[in-house]
């Protein structure tokens, strides 16, 4: 063509606050969405202005959701949309939306296409979309004023693995098959990285040069945390080394119930709880971080039980990871990530992976372990500074880690000695749990 005018913009859309919040164990809607429902009655309080969109994959999904705002938030005005709804009626909850008549709409994909509100100021994918394009193009139906607005996926990891069945992938040439395996896994890292601006990963998917962080995601405005996991991570690569063929959760229920002088040697390593729904919650947590350092390589597949097709990750251990279980003592192959999303400190500090009660007696040799000494500050919002020493075998080269408290009078030591499970007991009990951050290790 001649005498076309071509512009070029930017993918950036640098007003949308973009964030990834984990769903906590269980299936009860009402806490995955409890911060924003929070959220949302705060600002039915406040009468601000702006409205929010809730997209969903089916409409059981809408119907579940739409009832629980309304209950929760009486005065939110919410409507469910979706395509079974008479073309009148989609089209009457589009006009009411538009004109602020309804302040929320729980949603399927049917609504993401075409919707040009220009005051959406919050959107929520809950549960993972299928595609980076997807996402994209839900995600920038907020904020089209220009003005500040926010979007949330609310998901967890294993929730990727049902898009690898044929339901969503039949019909498919193997070359469309590939570029939408790409941009799953894609997705799928950049739901689990919590290391990279969120701005900067979606840039990096769509090959558009990279810009400076965003300043406002999730990732940039929290601070860098990272933690020797290398307990937990070595008992998460046992039960992988067991059982190389399965999907990750039967590999941890595995390990968990097999009785076998590794097991037993291993568990003295990590000390983990007794508590084996919090440990596996852990350590499926640390699993997208281990996959994202190499440590661990993840292949999807399907399998058909009672006629019906199942996704699941199997997983196997790189050769790092086989160093690291197979190494004398944690220090000899340490394991340090960035503090798992998909855990609280609180859990953290729960599980007795940060216990000093030694070693489990076993009959068999393990390495002499010193007590942990770490130093807890707490202030009146924050958990301002959380420094933990790995426990050090012997002869372990890393030295003690301290930190004088910042603040003397809110803060509190645990010294050699002292019985750290005891302190996340307490932690556990404090009345106003403020966000807890964990500063950088530092070895």
């Amino acid at each position: 063509m001649r005498n076309t005018l071509t512009i070029k913009g930017s993918l950036r859309r640098s007003n949308i606050a973009l964030s990834v919040m984990p769903k906590p164990s269980g299936t009860n809607k009402s806490i995955h969405l409890a911060r924003v429902l929070n959220d949302i009655k705060e600002e039915v309080r406040l009468n601000a202005v702006g409205s929010c969109i809730v997209f969903v994959a089916t409409v059981a999904e809408v119907d579940d959701i739409t009832k629980i705002i309304q209950k929760e938030c009486p005065g939110a005005n919410t409507a469910a949309y979706h395509a079974r709804l008479r073309p009148s009626e989609r089209r009457s909850i589009e006009i009411k939306f538009m004109k602020g008549h309804i302040r929320i709409v729980v949603a399927t994909i049917a609504l993401s296409l075409g919707i040009n509100h220009p005051h959406v100021r919050r959107i929520v994918q809950y549960g993972p979309p299928k595609s980076m394009e997807e996402l994209y193009q839900k995600f920038c139906r907020a904020g089209r004023d220009g003005q500040p607005a926010e979007a949330i996926i609310i998901a967890t990891d294993s929730e990727f693995d049902k898009f690898q069945a044929e339901f969503y992938s039949g019909g498919l040439t193997s070359e469309q098959r590939a570029v939408q395996n790409t941009s799953l896994n894609f997705l799928r890292s950049f739901a689990a990285d919590n290391r990279c601006c969120r701005w900067t990963k979606i840039l990096e998917y769509f090959e558009e040069p990279s810009t400076p962080p965003c300043t406002t995601c999730d990732v940039c405005t929290s601070p860098t945390s990272v933690v020797d996991v290398t307990a937990l991570a070595r008992f998460v690569f046992y039960a992988i080394s067991i059982h190389p063929y399965g999907g990750m959760t039967s590999m941890l229920d595995n390990a968990f119930n097999l009785n076998n002088p590794k097991k037993i040697l291993v568990f003295s390593l990590a000390r983990l709880s007794t508590n084996k729904s919090k440990n596996k919650r852990i350590c499926m947590a640390l699993l997208p971080l281990l996959v994202e350092d190499g440590y661990i390589s993840r292949e999807s597949r399907t399998h058909t039980t009672q006629g019906r097709e199942v996704s699941f990750s199997a997983y196997s251990l790189s050769e790092t990871a086989v160093s690291v279980l197979n190494a004398d003592s944690t220090a000899m192959g340490m394991v340090v990530l960035p503090f798992p999303i998909d855990i609280s400190l609180r859990q953290w500090l729960a599980s007795s992976a940060i216990s000093t009660d030694g070693p489990i007696s076993t009959g068999l040799a393990t390495p002499e372990m010193t007590p942990f000494s770490f130093v807890v500050t707490i202030e009146v919002e924050v958990w301002h500074q959380m420094v933990l020493t790995a426990s050090t075998n012997s002869k372990s080269p890393l030295p003690v880690v301290s930190a004088a408290p910042l603040n003397q009078t809110n803060g509190f030591t645990i010294q050699n000695g002292d019985k750290v499970s005891g302190v996340g007991e307490s932690l556990l009990g404090t009345t106003s749990p403020p966000d807890a951050v964990w500063e950088s290790f530092k070895g």
